[in-house]
C-alpha cells in the first residue's frame, strides 16, 4: 500500500490512476483481466469482482468471482 499513500490524486487522471492501482490491489485480479473489465463486473455491496469469461480476459478463460481484500480501516481517496 506504500504505493498509494505515495501518489498524488490531485488532477483527474492522478485519481484514475491510483484508483486502477487499488483496484488491482484490492482484487489481485491480472492486467487483462482488468483492462477488459465492465463497470457491471463490480459490485461493491458484495465488494467483488465477477470476472465473466466471455466479457473479461481471465486467465484459461475460466469465470470466477474475486472479492476485494480488506485493508482495514484507512481511507485511500
Amino acid at each position: 500500500m506504500q504505493a498509494l499513500e505515495t501518489m498524488h490524486y490531485s488532477t483527474a487522471i492522478e485519481k484514475r490512476d491510483r484508483a486502477l492501482l487499488a483496484f488491482v490491489i484490492l482484487t489481485g485480479a491480472r492486467d487483462g483481466a482488468v483492462a477488459s473489465a465492465r463497470i457491471k463486473h463490480i459490485d461493491l455491496t458484495e465488494q467483488s469482482f465477477y470476472q465473466n469469461a466471455r466479457d473479461v480476459n481471465t486467465k484459461f478463460s475460466k469465470t470466477f468471482t474475486t472479492y476485494f481484500f480488506s485493508e482495514g480501516e484507512e481511507s485511500y481517496h
